[in-house]
């Protein structure tokens, strides 16, 4: 698509922040967003969706608050960036072999895709935020914001924090403490699915998202 940002089949290791981190734009004088042309559907868009950017095919190791970051706007009135989070490999820090940091953080209004993403030794795996679910309780004719499948879950903390959400559609969780394989060789930075992984084409071709729009 025209003026899309794409983050990807890039390897990122021990920054003291977010491995990727996206987040809105400065404000305006009025300390309001800046006002971005929404995603024309063939429904109505009342949830303000934008497209935003793609991270995919990445490799984020060892950076010290996370893996991916991705923040809206904490107001609410700017557009809701829809972005795209897939096929990334997601190794946290552990520190006196406890996991830290978040695999991928989700706030302020944002509407991802995390699709197909291994997420590894983090505090949370996936951390998203109230103001980036719909309940279908409460709003049942409006389509999710955040929408997670295929994630492979392995020594983390706390898998998922959103009770709403959860683990999303298809998840794997590897016990690695007893034996359940995924990488050839972590400690020493090769990366590569081990043999009998069951990580080793567990992608989903296809997860049906927001059918409504």
């Amino acid at each position: 698509e025209q003026g899309q940002v794409i983050i990807g089949q890039s390897s990122i290791s021990h920054s003291l922040e977010f491995g990727v981190s996206i987040s809105p734009t400065d404000t305006d004088i009025f300390n309001g967003p800046y006002e971005q042309a929404r995603r024309h559907l063939d429904e109505i868009n009342s949830q303000s969706m934008l497209t935003g950017v793609v991270v995919s095919d990445n490799l984020l190791t060892d950076n010290v608050m996370g893996g991916v970051r991705m923040s809206g706007d904490v107001t609410g009135v700017g557009s809701v960036p829809l972005s795209r989070i897939v096929n990334n490999s997601i190794v946290g820090v552990l520190v006196d072999d406890v996991p830290s940091g978040i695999g991928i953080s989700v706030s302020n209004n944002s509407a991802p895709t995390l699709l197909n993403n291994i997420i590894v030794n983090s505090d949370i795996a996936i951390d998203i935020d109230a103001s980036s679910v719909v309940d279908p309780n409460i709003d049942p004719d409006l389509p999710p914001l955040a929408v997670v499948g295929g994630t492979v879950f392995a020594n983390n903390t706390t898998d998922a924090s959103n009770a709403i959400i959860g683990l999303g559609a298809f998840p794997i969780v590897l016990d690695v403490a007893n034996g359940d394989p995924l990488f050839m060789d972590a400690t020493n930075g090769n990366y590569y699915l081990a043999p009998n992984s069951l990580a080793i084409d567990s992608a989903i071709e296809s997860l049906e998202e927001r059918p409504d729009m």
